[in-house]
């Protein structure tokens, strides 16, 4: 029996020498890379703290291990982290970390922000298209009705024709030019201004010194200005500048310049014609909605753009020294995301808050992905799905595990190796 006791006493030993050993080795290599991460993180002024902080860490996990306690459940998450974060540092060198957040930043932007900001633009602009055919309709049928009320008939009475008809004397009545200042009173009097007007030309042109040929020759340039101060009436202007104004909002590329100057017109014009219709609400719609032409015109030039951007990226990837490829690659993405943010920001697009958030996360956890471990787990986690950084979360994961089974294991033999010499003791005594 004491054999048999020894035996199993011996194999008791020697797996406790080996749960010692792992748990030396597992809680070792945990303890370090804890250790890396918190210098790396927290402080990074300060080696010594780090150290303590992790063997506070490594403590109190392996203190708790025999039982379940908050305390060591803590402990256990913050030594997986950074000891994950550590692993993905050292198993991500900055050269192939710069690929991934090239491939990573590629893709973010061409395929997810520039489709998404040209997108919202077009969706802005349409909506404002939209309102502003409405205004414009609006603004075009009440001009026109102005314009129907400020027809020649109204603007000559019978008592304006009375006085033109008065100058001339019997004599002159019974002349040919009488008969041609009748014609024309008849043409003003039907609204038929066309004829009018090439009656008057017809008039102005004819050669002859008499006196009544002079005298209906000053009729005719008196009616002529009264007519071109008729057509020349605001609501006339207003209404043509309205439809070229859709005309220019009809085309495929919005000619922005022709269209500020047309809008500028119309507002004068409305205001001078006295129109009711409210043009300055008109006036807001169409300042927006150049603005929103002008962003869209600058975000079709970062596409058009972006093939030679993604060729100086990779010229300067090229650099055989890593940091110094890496610094190039970071100066172009951030030129090129920053100068978008800043078209955005002086946008008034309704979703650039958005927009400009995700350059803002593109920036942050990609660009600047190397100067912290927690924004390059992220990066080569989250958007990349790297196997090795999972690797690595799985062995930071592993390392801990096992530091806390040795415990359990070593403890539990220990209790197993006291019980043994408890009942061996006792069997001499009672022998």
């Amino acid at each position: 029996m004491t054999n048999s006791n020894e035996s199993i006493s011996w194999r008791q030993h020697a797996k406790l020498w080996v749960l010692q050993g792992i748990l030396l080795v597992a809680a070792g290599i945990s303890l370090f890379s804890t250790m890396a991460g918190f210098h790396t993180v927290f402080f990074p002024t300060s080696a010594m703290v780090a150290v303590l902080a992790s063997l506070l860490v490594q403590g109190i996990e392996l203190v708790c291990a025999e039982r379940f306690h908050l305390a060591g459940c803590a402990a256990f998450l913050l030594s997986v982290a950074f000891s994950a974060m550590s692993f993905i540092n050292i198993g991500t060198p900055t050269s192939v970390y710069m690929r991934h957040a090239m491939t990573t930043l590629n893709s973010a932007y061409s395929t997810q922000l520039l489709p998404d900001v040209q997108s919202a633009i077009s969706s802005d602009m349409g909506s404002l298209y939209s309102t502003i055919s409405g205004e414009l309709t609006a603004l075009r049928t009440e001009a026109q009705a102005m314009q129907e009320q400020n027809t020649a008939s109204n603007m000559l009475t019978e008592a304006d024709y009375a006085l033109i008809r008065n100058r001339y004397n019997d004599t002159q009545k019974k002349q040919t030019e009488y008969f041609e200042l009748q014609q024309l009173i008849e043409l003003l009097q039907n609204n038929d201004l066309e004829r009018a007007y090439a009656l008057m030309d017809a008039i102005e042109a004819e050669e002859g010194s008499g006196a009544t040929l002079k005298k209906l020759k000053a009729d005719v340039r008196s009616l002529r200005i009264r007519l071109q101060a008729l057509n020349a009436d605001a609501a006339t202007t207003a209404e043509e500048t309205a439809h070229a104004i859709q005309l220019l909002l009809a085309q495929a590329s919005v000619d922005t310049s022709a269209l500020s100057e047309q809008a500028d017109k119309l507002i004068t014009a409305a205001l001078n014609a006295g129109l009711k219709t409210d043009p300055l609400p008109l006036r807001d719609h169409l300042e927006r909605y150049l603005q929103l032409a002008e962003l869209n015109r600058t975000v079709s030039d970062h596409v058009s753009a972006e093939a030679a951007l993604l060729e100086s990226v990779e010229q300067a990837a090229g650099d055989p020294d890593a940091d110094a490829a890496w610094q190039q690659v970071q100066a172009l993405w951030s030129h090129e995301l920053g100068s978008l943010r800043t078209e955005l920001a002086g946008s008034v697009l309704s979703t650039r808050t958005e927009h400009m958030q995700t350059v803002d996360d593109l920036t942050r956890q990609i660009l600047e992905g190397d100067r912290t471990l927690v924004q390059k787990a992220i990066t080569m986690l989250w958007y990349n799905h790297d196997l090795t950084s999972i690797g690595g979360c799985i062995l930071a994961v592993m390392l801990d595990g096992i530091s806390v089974y040795c415990v359990q294991s070593a403890l539990e033999i220990r209790r197993q190796i006291a019980q043994s010499r408890a009942s061996s003791a006792k069997a001499e005594s009672a022998a």
